[in-house]
């Protein structure tokens, strides 16, 4: 996987790999998260077999928790509530148009994805889906007419 902005260090390399053992971890609350600005997007390739080549990329949510250091969806996303998972969902799709954007300036020509849950997207007010839309198009720059 491979983060926009920055690379692990030690401690945060062991933290991830604590993260991924069998001992409990904390429960952090999405919003919290949110408004704190623990939220990252990391970006695992997708490759194109037949080309043998980088075709586009995934984003995956991590906090970066300043004192559990990096944490997986384990920590965040069971037994959440679905306006919180709204609330992501609009963060990760912000943020990996942003992402989109700085990719596509460097000369990378990358499909991005993003899962959203299927209850987020019957759920959402029309409203909502309009006011979303003005906010990400500035973001998308060429690909607007992709939104």
């Amino acid at each position: 996987m491979v983060r926009a902005d920055r690379s692990l260090d030690d401690k945060e390399r062991r933290s991830l790999l604590d993260s991924m053992s069998a001992r409990p971890r904390p429960r952090i609350d999405i919003d919290e998260a949110l408004r704190n600005g623990w939220f990252e997007m990391w970006y695992q390739p997708k490759i194109d077999l037949n080309r043998k080549c980088l075709a586009g990329a995934e984003a995956l949510a991590r906090i970066r928790h300043p004192r559990f250091g990096v944490l997986l969806p384990g920590s965040f996303l069971p037994g959440v509530a679905e306006g919180s998972v709204s609330r992501l969902a609009e963060h990760a799709l912000v943020a990996a148009l942003a992402s989109w954007t700085k990719f596509d300036e460097a000369g990378f020509n990358l499909h991005l994805a993003i899962n959203v849950p299927v209850s987020v997207m019957v759920a959402a007010d029309p409203r909502a889906g309009r006011e979303a839309s003005a906010q990400l198009r500035p973001l998308a720059g060429d690909h607007s007419r992709s939104i």
